[in-house]
């Protein structure tokens, strides 16, 4: 009898201690709170480690994700330096598209293209994505103005067409513009004609891939 008092004791001693697979507070792998494998607080959790889904590196919300931080929602393009830029291209004797025009004001861009008679072809109201605005700002913060002239070559002599590039630093600022003939931009302007080509053929076309937000659109 007293053998078997005993062994109940004993049995009933180790149902009531934390072993090293319990579910709420023991240092081991396979609980559930406080420990390595568990899902509160510790490694491949899903609250507050490097894996889970709320507060680390490869989670949804605080890191390098799509929410908080490097990524494509919330984190700010570098500043640009400028109020407004535009660009346009122009033909003095043509039939169909005779003028385009673009402008961008922080991260809103406006294009207008213009039949022979000034009546309205296509017209389109968007924003930049954050790729957009980056390179666009880039674009424009390499550029000197003061280094540039107002006009490089014979723009639309010979009806072979014209471009132009605008700058405008403040809300009540002067606005700077500068000509060039069609397709042959000046060295310093390279760069961003080629963003304003890439942005007018995303619009015109309804393609949205890189410098524009996706749109209501009808390609031209």
């Amino acid at each position: 009898m007293r053998i078997h008092l005993l062994l109940l004791a004993l049995a009933l001693l180790l149902v009531g201690c934390p072993t090293g697979s319990d579910d709420d507070d023991s240092a081991v792998v396979t609980d559930d709170d406080d420990a390595g494998a568990d899902d509160d607080d510790s490694g491949p959790d899903d609250d507050d480690s490097v894996t889970d889904d709320d507060d680390s590196v490869t989670d949804d919300d605080d890191a390098v994700d799509d929410d908080d931080a490097v990524d494509d929602d919330d984190s700010a393009p570098p500043p640009a330096n400028y109020y407004e830029v535009g660009y346009g291209r122009y033909f003095g004797e043509c039939w169909g598209p005779c003028r385009s025009d673009i402008s961008a004001v922080g991260n809103a861009v406006s294009i207008l293209v213009r039949n022979w008679d000034d009546s309205v072809l296509f017209e389109l109201a968007t924003g930049l994505t954050w790729e957009g605005q980056t390179d666009l700002n880039a674009a424009v913060a390499a550029i000197d103005t003061g280094a540039l002239d107002p006009e490089y070559g014979c723009p639309d002599c010979d009806d072979g067409g014209g471009e132009y590039v605008s700058f405008q630093y403040s809300m009540k600022g002067p606005m700077f513009r500068s000509d060039y003939e069609f397709g042959n931009p000046p060295a310093p302007l390279t760069t961003l004609d080629a963003a304003w080509d890439a942005m007018l053929e995303e619009a015109t076309t309804c393609t949205f891939t890189w410098w524009l937000d996706a749109a209501d659109c009808t390609p031209l």
